[in-house]
């Protein structure tokens, strides 16, 4: 039997100081939202999304209500780590 899929549009979890963090999905699935896997789509090219593991982030101490990771999102926007144009990773940056 035939399927028909429609594209729908992925959720904004947070929007900071220019910054748009996306939800990313487990196959492509909407009802799936990943838990740990989320994506910053570039101001300059929409077509390039950054995708990151919350865990690799530094300040990551397996918050996992939606307002703790809104938070230390907001704090890693505040010290350039997560930009408009993608993620900052240093070893400097991983030690914090």
């Amino acid at each position: 039997m035939p399927i028909q899929t429609r594209f729908v549009p992925p959720e904004v979890f947070l929007r900071y100081r220019g910054v748009s963090i996306r939800r990313t999905y487990f196959d492509d699935d909407y009802d799936s939202p990943d838990l740990y896997f989320f994506a910053i789509v570039s101001k300059m090219s929409p077509a390039i999304e950054h995708q990151f593991d919350v865990r690799d982030l530094p300040g990551y101490c397996g918050q996992e209500p939606n307002r703790l990771l809104a938070d230390l999102f907001r704090e890693l926007v505040a010290s350039g780590v997560l930009t408009a144009e993608g993620i900052t990773y240093s070893d400097r940056i991983k030690d914090l």
